[in-house]
């Protein structure tokens, strides 16, 4: 068995996935979607990430497969080896707490389960957005 695809950009992009058995029979699954312009990607990395999802939302569905922890899709972050050290980690805590900001906010902006899984290279990010959130807060008059 074979896969093959062709893909196809005209706005939207345009994948298409053919499975070919030995003996000659082959099946089609397409699938589009516009370019990903989630997070901080350039053109072509929109591109690139749409491309490589529809590529394995149409091979899984020719095959009958459900998506497994071993494709799923993080954004790139598995990627990043080096994480956040814990002088880091209380960083981000005290700064949350001064700005009362609640951990699950951070973890669920972060796409991260807990504050250890965030990658260095993401740490100004949350600092960044926990300074925004505490520009927010309204001063207790009481203080």
């Amino acid at each position: 068995m074979t896969a093959s695809w062709d893909i196809k950009q005209n706005g939207t992009i345009e994948v298409s996935c053919k499975i070919t058995h030995e003996l000659g029979h082959s099946e089609i699954a397409l699938a589009a979607a516009p370019a990903d312009k989630s997070g901080a990607k350039n053109e072509i990395q929109q591109i690139k990430s749409t491309i490589t999802y529809l590529k394995a939302v149409t091979f899984e569905s020719i095959c009958g497969l459900a998506s497994t922890d071993a494709n799923l899709d993080d954004d790139g972050n598995g990627a990043t080896s080096e994480l956040i050290s814990e002088a880091e980690v209380n960083k981000i805590l005290d700064a949350a707490l001064e700005a009362k900001v609640e951990m699950v906010r951070i973890l669920k902006y972060m796409k991260v389960e807990n504050l250890e899984a965030i990658a260095k290279t993401d740490y100004k990010k949350v600092m960044i957005a926990i300074d925004k959130a505490k520009k927010k807060v309204v001063p207790n008059a009481d203080n």
